[in-house]
């Protein structure tokens, strides 16, 4: 079977893209692929808001990872991906469908819980983006979108949930790591192939 991957979503500014960099060095010769890289190269020409940059992003984000689930020299690749999602949607599925078929990859969900002071001060630090890179750094935007709802579960048993208001970004990885060595151990059974229902 192709090697795994796993998908960190969580809050704006709450660690992901550091967490997820941090397990890449215990993954030998895994990729990081964080959602800005799918993000910032269709804003620079479909400005967000306008009529062609959800279709344009939607082409883009597929094209980047079609080659994750079709080329034969990545089957051995462990695949680590960040996002920021309240709900399933056209984006999330993208990435859920790295798991469907006989080629799937089995999909490990992780989320990152902050509390709003400490993902407040992370979100505003010096060097973390806005003109660099798109991320965001508005605190007031960030309450409005925590004010929203939850991020996004899927609810399995490939599924980790970390609060890491007060870890390091290594301990945060290391646990990360922990969690799916272990289930790599266990195996999936039959209902682990199908992924997650959202027929409710």
């Amino acid at each position: 079977m192709p090697a795994y991957v796993i998908y960190i979503n969580g809050w704006p500014g709450v660690g992901k893209l550091t967490v997820a960099r941090h397990l890449q060095k215990l993954i030998p010769g895994s990729q990081v692929l964080h959602n800005h890289e799918l993000i910032d190269p269709v804003e620079k020409r479909y400005p967000r808001g306008s009529a062609k940059y959800q279709i344009k992003r939607a082409e883009y984000r597929q094209m980047r990872l079609r080659p994750i689930m079709e080329d034969a020299k990545l089957k051995d690749t462990v695949f680590i991906f960040t996002d920021s999602q309240t709900e399933h949607n056209e984006c999330v599925g993208d990435y859920t469908d790295l798991g469907l078929g006989e080629r799937g990859r089995r999909f490990y969900s992780v989320v990152l819980h902050c509390g709003m002071e400490e993902n407040m001060r992370r979100l505003t630090m010096s060097g973390r983006g806005g003109s660099l890179n798109g991320k965001l750094t508005d605190g007031e935007v960030l309450k409005e979108y925590r004010s929203r709802g939850s991020i996004l579960r899927f609810g399995d048993d490939d599924e980790v949930e970390i609060d890491v208001t007060d870890i390091e970004p290594e301990e945060a990885s290391r646990r990360v790591y922990g969690f799916v060595e272990r289930r790599e151990r266990e195996g999936r059974t039959e209902v682990d192939w199908d992924g997650p229902d959202y027929s409710i």
